[in-house]
């Protein structure tokens, strides 16, 4: 007889005709023995015992997604040296969030601009109003910009001890209008109600 099912290099199954499953034992053990409430019995096993004894689980594929793999955040950034601005970049501070990886810059040489944070820092770090950054200008077009690095609050102090950044740069605020050039101008838009 030849077998036409296997299972695993131990068990093999054997069969006369399809409908037969008295021969399926064990190739190394004609029966097994069960201990069940102190009686020692032998069974023969069934198919269903042979798959479920050659029947593997699944490997586990992973251990979950992307904020695992972020981590916790501690807070503790490691020490990083300080960027300085070079020819093409200026530092500018983040009026406010756009949306779509988009946002408004005042560049401190006096002109607002539109930010674009570029995809590596997209997801990873987190550009928010008030911040300070170093924006990469753009050649052909002078109205857009790219923001390359941000700031940490420390850094920013550091640029503004050094002289890189204007006095009148308020680090970490939120209502930035105050550190764009109108600062300290009234609200005289020409209506003089006196006449009226």
């Amino acid at each position: 007889m030849k077998p036409f099912l296997t299972f695993s290099p131990s068990y093999v199954a054997r069969f006369r005709e399809p409908q037969h499953y008295d021969d399926l034992l064990p190739v190394n053990k004609a029966s097994t023995e069960f201990e069940e409430f102190g009686q020692s019995t032998k069974t023969r096993l069934t198919p269903i015992d042979i798959l479920s004894i050659s029947s593997t689980m699944p490997k586990p594929k992973g251990k979950g997604g992307k904020n695992r793999r972020r981590g916790k955040g501690d807070g503790e950034e490691a020490k990083r040296e300080l960027e300085f601005k070079e020819e093409g970049q200026e530092y500018a501070q983040v009026v406010r969030m756009l949306g779509n990886g988009r946002c408004e810059c005042f560049c401190y040489d006096g002109v607002t601009r539109l930010g674009h944070i570029r995809g590596k820092m997209r997801k990873k770090v987190w550009v928010t109003a008030g911040d300070i950054v170093l924006v990469g200008k753009r050649d052909f077009q002078d109205e857009k910009v790219d923001i390359l690095h941000k700031y940490s609050a420390d850094e920013a102090r550091n640029l503004k001890q050094y002289g890189e950044l204007p006095e009148t740069a308020r680090i970490n605020e939120t209502a930035v209008d105050q550190a764009m050039a109108g600062e300290g101008d009234d609200d005289d838009i020409g209506i003089d109600f006196d006449d009226i």
